[in-house]
C-alpha cells in the first residue's frame, strides 16, 4: 500500500463520487466540483481509478447480477477507505447509491448520500459558501432523471 493510500484512509470520511460521465468525459466539471467542495471547507477524498461504476447502466439494461457485483465491489472499497458519506453530482449515481444500493445491500449499506445540488444549497444557507449577489432566479433541471 502506498503512502498516498495510507493518507487517504485517515483523511475525511466524505467521498466525492463523480460518476462515469464526469470522470471520463466532463473532466472540467470534475475540476469545478473539486474547487467548490474545497471552497466549502469539505474534507473529502476522490478515489480516482479505484471506484467502479455505480451500476446504473447495467441494472437498467437488465443485468441485476452484474449490478449486485458492482454494488458489492464499491461497498468493499468504501469500507476499506472508511467512507461514511458520498457526495455526487450525477443523478443516476445518486439514485443508485441512495436508493438501489439500500435495496440490494440491505443493512450493509449505511452510507449517507447527498446530491451536490442539495449539498450546495445547505452550504449556502449555512453561510459556508459565499457567492456574488445575483439578481436572478434559477431552477435546476436534470433532463435525464
Amino acid at each position: 500500500m502506498s503512502i498516498f493510500d495510507k493518507l487517504l484512509k485517515i483523511s475525511g470520511n466524505t467521498l466525492y463520487y463523480p460518476g462515469c460521465l464526469t470522470k471520463f468525459v466532463a473532466k472540467d466539471i470534475l475540476a469545478n466540483y473539486k474547487k467548490i467542495l474545497e471552497m466549502c471547507g469539505e474534507d473529502f477524498i476522490i478515489l480516482e481509478d479505484k471506484e467502479v461504476c455505480c451500476g446504473s447502466p447495467v441494472l437498467n439494461a437488465g443485468f441485476p447480477d452484474d449490478f449486485k457485483n458492482l454494488a458489492d465491489k464499491n461497498l468493499g472499497l468504501f469500507k476499506e477507505y472508511n467512507i461514511k458519506k458520498i457526495i455526487t453530482g450525477c443523478p443516476a449515481c445518486f439514485d443508485m447509491l441512495n436508493n438501489k444500493y439500500r435495496e440490494i445491500l440491505g443493512d450493509d449499506w449505511q452510507l449517507e448520500v447527498e446530491h451536490i445540488t442539495t449539498y450546495l444549497l445547505r452550504k449556502l444557507r449555512e453561510g459556508k459558501l459565499k457567492l456574488p449577489s445575483l439578481a436572478i432566479k434559477a431552477t435546476y433541471h436534470d433532463p435525464c432523471h
